[in-house]
């Protein structure tokens, strides 16, 4: 019922003994009466959801980050990262997400801002800009870059790039690449650098990156 509920954005299950946690997209975070008694059935919980993306999670990789077929993001700890338990947070995501009207609707953008950033992303057929959006966790970002992406001209090429796919672009010409985790044997890792590096390679009108940490900052920064 919680995944099926699409006013949730967040469901957090802190371990056994403790309630289940949830974010109300309007009456922000809830404790539910949802609890669990048996760590067991958390940790099959976990496995059943790493088997279906093909992620591994045990006492050598005891975090699994990911996504469900929906397009849910999920991230799950074990021992000895969590050494009080298992824990499991789901971040869902709107069905329908949120235009740049909803934004301007909900106040979280001005209309002269707004106009800005279509200005700047647009550049008039002429000469776009580079933008970089940031800001905390749960603080909409992704919400914001899914808004501002309408404004793209549909003719451009769209390359986005991110550890768990999140985006929804509304254009037909785009390729969603996503990084992957070494397997057992250490091998077949495929990092967000690496994925900067061969999107240059693809002819790319835009490059779209959803999180920027480490050395891709830099392929990124030349690129521009």
């Amino acid at each position: 019922p919680l995944i099926q509920d699409d006013d949730l954005e967040e469901i957090m299950i802190n371990g056994i003994d403790k309630p289940v946690f949830v974010y109300h997209r309007k009456y922000g975070m809830m404790k539910t009466n949802i609890q669990f008694k048996d760590e067991q059935e958390i940790r099959d919980l976990i496995d059943i959801i790493a088997r279906q993306i093909n992620r591994r999670i045990d006492q050598e990789s005891p975090i699994l980050d990911g996504r469900l077929l929906d397009g849910s993001r999920i991230n799950a700890t074990i021992p000895p990262v969590s050494p009080d338990g298992p824990s499991l947070t789901i971040r869902k995501f709107k069905k329908a997400p949120l235009t740049i009207i909803d934004l301007i609707k909900s106040k979280t953008l001005s209309i002269e801002l707004a106009a800005f950033l279509w200005l700047c992303i647009d550049g008039l057929g002429v000469k776009s800009a580079n933008a970089i959006i940031s800001g905390g966790t749960s603080s909409g970002k992704t919400t914001t870059l899914n808004a501002l992406a309408s404004f793209i001209n549909p003719k451009e090429r769209i390359i986005t790039i991110e550890d768990t796919l999140e985006l929804q672009i509304p254009h037909e010409h785009v390729i969603r690449m996503e990084t992957r985790p070494a397997n057992v044997e250490n091998k077949g890792e495929l990092t967000m650098n690496d994925l900067v590096k061969n999107a240059l390679r693809q002819r790319p009108d835009r490059i779209i990156v959803g999180e920027v940490r480490n050395a891709e900052a830099i392929d990124m920064l030349q690129a521009m």
